[in-house]
């Protein structure tokens, strides 16, 4: 299965509702948040989410680098982390989706959503940052690469003030041999 990375726009608020419930900060990121040894259920909005073409709605993996599966929509969501109890005493969270935006319906609340793509190209021996207005852009460049070549798609970061659209983009090797693309509107930005 073919994953896509989600727009910038979507990860960075995803990313930042990830950092908000590590911090337990339960006026921005959700109610109840659990501070008790014993586990209880509470509610987190902006959630990384996708629609498949069918309906249903899954929450992304990676909240902080999220990607969707080839032909189902990103969004957000407001999820519901139900307590689960396991038979060996032990307690997991389910999440239960609440509700779903998709992009349109963002941009519909006036969120400006950056769809600019990325990924780094890889053939024979050497690599290169490919970057793209959105996802069709990519689809279509992907048609032009030579046989062989493998692209490696990656999730945006963005550095610096959002006034301006991303126009400089930097990758770097990150640990585990994966890496990291980042963009800001100035270049500056990118070396703070």
């Amino acid at each position: 299965m073919t994953f896509i990375p989600f727009p910038p726009t979507l990860a960075r608020i995803s990313a930042e509702t990830g950092r908000r419930l590590q911090s337990s900060d339960q006026d921005d990121a959700g109610r109840h948040r659990p501070r008790s040894a014993l586990p209880r259920p509470y509610t987190a909005d902006g959630v990384a989410a996708y629609r498949w073409p069918d309906g249903r709605v899954a929450p992304a993996y990676d909240m902080y680098a999220p990607q969707h599966p080839e032909g189902a929509e990103p969004g957000l969501a407001r999820i519901l982390y139900e307590v689960r109890h396991h038979p060996n005493d032990t307690s997991s969270y389910e999440p239960r989706i609440l509700t779903f935006r998709s992009v349109p319906d963002l941009e519909a609340e006036g969120i400006a959503v950056d769809r600019t793509a990325a990924g780094l190209l890889r053939h024979e021996g050497r690599a290169a940052l490919v970057i793209a207005q959105d996802e069709t852009a990519m689809a279509e460049l992907e048609t032009r690469f030579p046989a062989g070549s493998e692209l490696v798609r990656g999730v945006i970061r963005r550095v610096g003030p959002e006034t301006e659209p991303m126009q400089h983009f930097l990758a770097t090797n990150s640990q585990g041999g994966g890496f990291e693309v980042m963009g800001a509107a100035l270049e500056a930005d990118l070396f703070r």
